[in-house]
């Protein structure tokens, strides 16, 4: 059985199109919970129509909690031997993803698989390839996941053995906007096989009113520096912090926090962006980090030079938006 964990948080708009595409796979032996997270919306009524239809579709509810929450308890809920996330206003992009995820991790028996997967705006899909065959094993799974080669930062095109995931005891950071970043460092600091599928199997919806673009800034910034800092704890207590794992992960602080401050920048006028910023620079590690930015690649490199300068970010920020250019 595969577990499918659904956290749903006012998406009446969405969930349909979600639980169709999984209900619409060719791969059958699916158990798919549903976590309600204290939706104001239409949303409950729509997956109990659903729940009464489908007899492998369970719904949990809880008081809005966030979304790390509502996955920990579907995880903790979950009996299948293979465990997938698929967010709520997201869909899997081909009737035989599942099955083709399955058929990639008992082949290869690695602890979890990394597919292809794009992203929505709009009209407009940008697809994210894998290019790497075979296997990773070992330390080198950290080091591709903290240079973000093919292992990407969310935890959805992906299938992961459940035994894995248990037996390590691999869950999500509760309370925080960024735990995807934690969770995806951890499971690849842990795991000792992972392959790769390269195919596409899930498409990510970008929209306004989803949990990261409803929070501010301030707190992105704030929970980021949070997560990382927890991330570095956990990577030393279990003796992973070795000399290159400290270059790529306070390399990959720098790229978060720049990640964060783009996305402000983008999104907000220069008013909002410079208080983000002097916040940025006063009440995280970012200025103390950034001599590791050697480690990013040349774009993210320059983009860290010009974040020394609010206004020049701000012009280079709308600039970079009005071409499509996107930093996952």
């Amino acid at each position: 059985m595969i577990s499918v964990i659904i956290p749903a948080y006012n998406v009446q708009d969405y969930i349909a199109e979600c639980l169709d595409s999984i209900l619409n796979q060719t791969y059958k032996d699916l158990e798919i919970i549903v976590v309600d997270d204290g939706s104001t919306d239409n949303t409950p009524q729509i997956l109990e129509e659903y729940a009464k239809k489908y007899p492998q579709i369970r719904i949990l509810t809880q008081q809005n909690s966030g979304q790390s929450v509502a996955r920990n308890w579907g995880l903790r809920e979950s009996s299948g031997d293979y465990i997938v996330f698929v967010d709520s206003d997201d869909w899997l992009a081909t009737n035989n993803s599942i099955e083709m995820l399955y058929e990639k991790i008992t082949e290869t028996s690695a602890d979890f698989v990394q597919a292809g997967l794009a992203f929505k705006k709009g009209k407009v899909l940008t697809e994210y390839k894998i290019q790497s065959q075979g296997l990773t094993k070992g330390r080198d799974i950290l080091y591709n996941m903290l240079e973000v080669k093919d292992l990407y930062t969310s935890p959805w095109a992906k299938i992961y053995s459940s035994e894995f995931l248990k037996d390590n005891n691999l869950n999500f950071i509760e309370g925080l906007v960024n735990e995807d970043t934690a969770f995806s460092i951890c499971i690849a600091a842990k795991a000792k096989q992972v392959a790769y599928l390269n195919a596409l199997t899930y498409v990510s919806r970008e929209r306004d009113g989803s949990t990261s673009r409803e929070a501010s800034s301030i707190r992105m910034l704030d929970t980021m520096h949070k997560v990382m800092n927890q991330t570095r704890c956990f990577l030393k207590t279990n003796n992973l912090f070795d000399s290159k794992v400290s270059l790529l992960f306070e390399a990959r602080y720098v790229r978060s926090m720049l990640y964060n401050l783009l996305q402000s920048a983008q999104r907000n006028n220069f008013k909002t962006l410079n208080n983000d910023h002097r916040y940025c620079v006063s009440k995280t590690d970012y200025m103390k980090l950034l001599p590791y930015r050697k480690q990013l690649p040349l774009a993210h490199r320059t983009l860290s030079y010009i974040s020394q300068s609010p206004f020049f970010f701000f012009l280079t920020a709308k600039l970079m938006k009005f071409a499509g250019f996107k930093m996952h």
